[in-house]
């Protein structure tokens, strides 16, 4: 090898310890740093470790722990003027039958609930509705679509509401101009607007109107008089 192979292979080897010095620097684990996470006084700590001791003897009183014999550390605390205060207290076991109505029905209803997702079928004493779930009318007659309330009624006369629900999406129809819109609350997820109307409102269809005349001063008494006026002021009034 001549001197100058030499020279160069010297520089090579040279440049190959530097770089593996680099390397050996980058990967050195850096100094520890002390930080200060959380500062607390001697009184916080005694309560601490008073809280700790709680929560072992309650884990060994639920069996969630090999249970431990607790006498020889309660003789060290009793001797040193600090007795053991069992502040776990387990909560007592849950009726197995409770009140829930006075109803005995809904009373029977829920007894039977088990979960709080199952909803369960309500008895048919507090079914006061129907709902509409398909209505279709061509728009030449949709003014007319009221006149369906009557009838719809008619079907199911132990029910005294009618429920309509759409998406927001859709246009209101003239079938709901007499239904009221119930207010969305913030905690409702229901996609759907909701309309209600009673059955009495459609009394409207069959109200006319017209002058006083003689003849009606009879039921305008009774009216008033089923206020609680008396007959006088009955007659003082027409």
């Amino acid at each position: 090898m001549t001197k100058e192979e030499e020279e160069k292979k010297q520089i090579e080897d040279d440049e190959e310890d530097r770089k593996i010095k680099e390397l050996q620097e980058k990967v050195k684990p850096k100094c520890l740093i002390k930080q200060k996470l959380y500062e607390t006084s001697i009184h916080d700590l005694l309560i601490a470790m008073d809280r700790m001791a709680q929560y072992d003897r309650f884990l060994s009183s639920c069996n969630f722990i090999k249970p431990r014999d607790w006498s020889q550390e309660d003789r060290v605390l009793s001797s040193s003027g600090k007795a053991f205060k069992e502040e776990f207290v387990l909560l007592p076991e849950i009726e197995s039958v409770r009140q829930y109505s006075s109803e005995s029905e809904t009373q029977s209803i829920c007894e039977q609930i088990h979960d709080q997702l199952a909803i369960p079928e309500p008895p048919e004493s507090a079914k006061n509705a129907f709902a509409i779930t398909l209505f279709c009318m061509e728009a030449a007659f949709d003014s007319r679509s009221k006149d369906f309330l009557k009838y719809a009624f008619e079907c199911f006369p132990d029910r005294d509401y009618l429920i309509v629900t759409q998406p927001h999406t859709v246009a209101e129809s003239s079938l709901l101009n007499k239904f009221t819109l119930v207010q969305k609350q913030s905690i409702n997820t229901f996609q759907h607007v909701l309309y209600l109307i009673h059955r009495d409102y459609l009394f409207e269809q069959d109200i006319a109107m017209h002058r006083t005349v003689v003849e009606d001063i009879p039921a305008i008494m009774e009216l008033i008089m089923s206020s609680g006026e008396s007959e006088e002021e009955a007659k003082k009034t027409c």
